[in-house]
C-alpha cells in the first residue's frame, strides 16, 4: 500500500487531480475506437516492463537544452509505472535511477554499456509473460524531425499491432500531424533483438526539435507522453474483446 501511495504521490496532486478528470472519457473512446485491439486480452498474469533507456554513465542524446535522455526517459516511465498503479497492473522496472550499479570486471565504459543491456535481457526473460516498453528520445542532425515512433521487435506476433496501436494513440494525443507510422526495430538494437517476449520501443520526440525539446521538459508534457502509453498499453490489453 505503501509503494502504491508513493508512486501517486509521484504524479503529483494537480497532475492527479487533471489525468482522473480526463481518465473515463479518453478511455472509455479509445477503448471503443482503437482499430488495433488486441485477440491476446485474455492473459492476466502479463506483467509490464519498463525499461527506461540508459542511465547510469550512458546519459543517452543530449537535448537542445542540455538534458540528458535518460533523466526525460526515467520521468516518463515513473510516470506510467504510477497510471498502471491505478488500474491495477503489475509493472517491473529495469531501472529506477539515473545511478547504476556495474560489475567489478566491467571496467571501461563501453563494457558498463554492455553489462547493463545484458542485464535488462536477463531480467526481461527472465519474467513470464513479460511485455516490454522501452522509452527512448529521438535526436537527428537538422532541427526539422518531429514526432513521436514505435519500433517493435517480431520475436511474437502481438507486437507489431501493441506497436500500431500505440502509435495511433500517441499521435492522437501529443501531435495529430505527426506522420510517423510503427516500424520493425533495426537488427542493431540488441536489447529488442534479444528478448523473448512481446517489445516495443518509443521513441517519444526529437530532442534535436526545439519545439519538442521544450515540451519534452515540462511535467504536463510528459504526463501527456505517460497517459498516451498506458492508454495504449491498457486499450490493447484490457479492452474491445474482453467480456
Amino acid at each position: 500500500m505503501k509503494n502504491i501511495v508513493k508512486k501517486l504521490a509521484y504524479l503529483g496532486v494537480p497532475a492527479l487531480i487533471v489525468l482522473m478528470l480526463l481518465l473515463y472519457p479518453h478511455f472509455k473512446g479509445l477503448l471503443t475506437d482503437v482499430s488495433a485491439a488486441s485477440e491476446f486480452v485474455l492473459d492476466t498474469q502479463r506483467v509490464l516492463v519498463l525499461d527506461p533507456g540508459h542511465g547510469g554513465e550512458d546519459g543517452g542524446a543530449v537535448s537542445l537544452s542540455g538534458v540528458h535522455e535518460s533523466v526525460i526517459n526515467l520521468e516518463i516511465a515513473r510516470r506510467i509505472d504510477a497510471i498502471m498503479g491505478l488500474f491495477g497492473e503489475e509493472v517491473v522496472m529495469t531501472r529506477d535511477s539515473e545511478e547504476l550499479e556495474y560489475p567489478d570486471n566491467a571496467n571501461t565504459v563501453r563494457k558498463r554499456k554492455v553489462s547493463d543491456t545484458k542485464r535488462r535481457v536477463e531480467l526481461v526473460n527472465s519474467i513470464e509473460n513479460a511485455v516490454l516498453i522501452s522509452i527512448h528520445q529521438n535526436i537527428y542532425p537538422g532541427k526539422q524531425p518531429f514526432g513521436a515512433q514505435v519500433f517493435y521487435s517480431d520475436k511474437t506476433p502481438e507486437a507489431k499491432d501493441l506497436a500500431i496501436c500505440t502509435q495511433d494513440i500517441l499521435k492522437r494525443t501529443l501531435n495529430p500531424k505527426n506522420k510517423r507510422t510503427a516500424v520493425k526495430v533495426s537488427k542493431d538494437i540488441y536489447l529488442m533483438n534479444n528478448v523473448e517476449g512481446t517489445a516495443i520501443m518509443i521513441e517519444c520526440g526529437f530532442l534535436s526539435n526545439p519545439e519538442e525539446d521544450a515540451l519534452l521538459q515540462t511535467d504536463e508534457y510528459r504526463l501527456r507522453v505517460s497517459w498516451a502509453v498506458s492508454s495504449a498499453y491498457l486499450s490493447f490489453y484490457g479492452g474491445a474483446n474482453e467480456g
